[in-house]
């Protein structure tokens, strides 16, 4: 029986015993770093730690989305031998893949970057806006910003106070031109961070999705990025908090439209090849498989 968080999982736990029956449970950033930082407190982290050894005593595999994740999880006492990496996967026939050089290299209009997310610190959107108003000084651009979340009104004063008002356009992820933006953007910004609370972004998708759309990906070296983005194949990497690289990498690919169509390309085959939803729900069936053989 499947479960979706460690919260869920230690519910989950006691029916697995109950019905004799192998556990999985997929374990979300917070699962495991709220497990970093005392917080005496908090009540409800507080019962979470002391359900821990029973959930881990009971559980047939722990499922985790990148490696950061996984490591994390073993240091802070989850048995090493029973986590898991898993990675949710792209639907590729949702993902339309558009190569064309236009849009690399915009004659009549701005070039279109975008980034998507939650508004958390994680994310790291306030590094991604400075790395844009460097780009802004310098380049014909836009920046698209779809998301929602608690720091919203602080990223609409960092837009205004960064004086991007008429450079950058905030959207709601079900803003019905979301998806024609990303069929016109050049390139994707994936800035995220370990915040201060040593929460981690373990968000993988859009960066998946990007990819698989064929937009070249410039992301800081966090997470799940690591794993989806092959730095100078279908992207770059940088280090956190690193504005001035994340701008460079952006002025690069600006100036090689080239190089940003053979990204695409080299993006989208390695989604097909590595990430493609048929894939990893094959991994997962497989995972399902070996726990009812090993249980039975």
């Amino acid at each position: 029986m499947p479960s979706d968080g460690g919260a869920t999982g230690v519910y989950g736990a006691k029916y697995a015993r109950q019905l004799k029956r192998p556990l999985l449970v997929s374990l979300t950033g917070r699962d495991v770093t709220d497990l970093l930082r005392p917080d005496p407190y908090n009540t409800a982290l507080s019962q979470y730690r002391s359900a821990l050894p029973e959930l881990w005593e009971t559980a047939s595999a722990f499922l985790l989305p990148t490696p950061e994740l996984l490591e994390l999880a073993g240091e802070v006492g989850f048995p090493r031998e029973r986590l898991l990496l898993h990675f949710p996967g792209v639907d590729l026939q949702q993902s339309q893949f558009v190569v064309d050089q236009s849009r690399f290299a915009p004659r009549d209009r701005d070039a279109i970057l975008v980034m998507k997310g939650r508004f958390v610190p994680e994310s790291g959107h306030i590094y991604g806006l400075r790395a844009f108003q460097k780009i802004a000084l310098k380049y014909r651009a836009h920046l698209v910003l779809v998301g929602e979340g608690p720091l919203e009104q602080e990223i609409q004063s960092s837009v205004a106070t960064l004086e991007l008002t008429q450079r950058v356009t905030l959207l709601p992820p079900w803003d019905p031109d979301v998806p024609l933006l990303l069929n016109s953007a050049c390139i994707a910004l994936a800035p995220s961070v370990v915040g201060h609370d040593h929460e981690r972004d373990s968000r993988a998708r859009f960066v998946m999705e990007a990819a698989a759309m064929g937009i070249p990906v410039v992301a800081t070296a966090h997470g799940a990025n690591t794993a989806t983005v092959e730095d100078g194949v279908t992207g770059y990497l940088v280090g956190e908090r690193d504005v001035l690289a994340l701008a460079d990498r952006v002025a690069h690919l600006l100036d090689s439209p080239q190089e940003c169509a053979a990204f695409a390309k080299a993006g989208r085959a390695k989604m097909e090849l590595e990430f493609a939803l048929s894939k990893t729900s094959k991994h997962l069936m497989s995972i399902y498989r070996f726990s009812l053989n090993a249980s039975s």
